[in-house]
């Protein structure tokens, strides 16, 4: 099940040093710069900045849901997402309203991504308790029970150790419902994604981890008797790009992703030639996050050419 190929991501602050309008106004400029050579468009959700700062500057940090909701009633041509959502953010009743109401308001372009949630300082910062990881993993379990119950049923309801719903309607209901979910825990995250996922997303694998995850995704479907083609399989990226390896190397040291993250640097045919390892480790689609953001250096098109 494949809903996207190529799909662009924006960032959720700028490194720029825009604030505010000036940095909406630029985002927006640089997806109608960029988007057309791509057949959705997706947002992370964080609420603070996930990349070490250069500089003690504070940046601005858009949130998730607000920022696609805007973004796709401005690129109607494109599947909107987000890659993804942190289920401890909002009530996941609370999510399958909003993400259904999305979907109806744009003709069923909308997929929710969601994922347990990982970044401490969001949590932390905003007053949100953060509890284990396997606890965090099992209250995504919850919530995507919720959601797709939600979506599916009239008068459903919910009770489970974390999350409790009581005959919710749920109205209206998507028109394409689609639930992504992003992560590549092996005994928990895997087996939720074999359960119930339409689309699985692991961010920043090699071509070889993420073959052993695919391997490893096949081993949950079959215990929980689904097929494993069923679910489409996409990757998140981080890629510095520009006309020759060396002036990428340069310009990722520009970056404020270059502590923390597995950034894919190079010419567009080395992008390139990295990007068919992924197809050829089983990879169906891709989303993209080009960085310095929200430069428009022309290279990026180069990829598409």
């Amino acid at each position: 099940m494949r809903d996207f190929r190529f799909g662009l991501m924006i960032g959720d602050f700028p490194e720029d040093g825009s604030r505010g309008a000036e940095f909406a106004s630029r985002t927006i400029n640089y997806l109608k710069e960029v988007g057309e050579h791509y057949d959705s468009i997706w947002v992370p959700d964080h609420l603070t900045q996930v990349a070490t700062a250069r500089g003690p500057e504070l940046k601005d940090v858009i949130e998730g849901m607000t920022t696609i909701s805007y973004i796709s009633a401005i690129f109607p041509k494109h599947k909107v997402g987000t890659a993804v959502v942190c289920n401890n953010f909002r009530n996941p009743a609370l999510t399958a309203k909003m993400s259904a109401t999305l979907d109806v308001l744009t003709g069923g372009r909308f997929i929710l991504g969601i994922g347990a949630g990982w970044h401490k300082p969001d949590y932390e910062q905003y007053g949100y308790p953060f509890p284990s990881n396997k606890v965090r993993l099992k209250q995504l379990e919850e919530a995507v029970r919720v959601i797709k119950g939600m979506w599916r049923e009239d008068g459903f309801s919910f009770q489970g150790k974390y999350y409790v719903v009581k005959d919710v309607s749920g109205c209206p209901k998507p028109r394409n419902p689609r639930l992504m979910i992003g992560g590549g825990g092996e005994a928990l995250t895997l087996g939720v994604v074999a359960k119930y996922a339409d689309l699985w997303n692991l961010p920043e694998p090699t071509p070889e981890s993420f073959r052993r995850k695919a391997d490893l995704l096949n081993n949950h479907c079959i215990k929980y008797g689904r097929d494993v083609d069923e679910i489409g399989k996409s990757i998140w990226s981080v890629v510095v790009l520009a006309e020759s390896d060396a002036e990428a190397s340069r310009l990722a040291a520009t970056t404020d992703f270059q502590r923390g993250f597995s950034l894919i640097i190079g010419s567009p045919r080395t992008v390139a030639s990295r990007f068919n390892e992924y197809i050829a480790a089983g990879v169906e689609s891709f989303i993209t996050l080009f960085v310095p953001f929200p430069d428009t250096h022309a290279s990026i098109f180069s990829l598409k050419k």
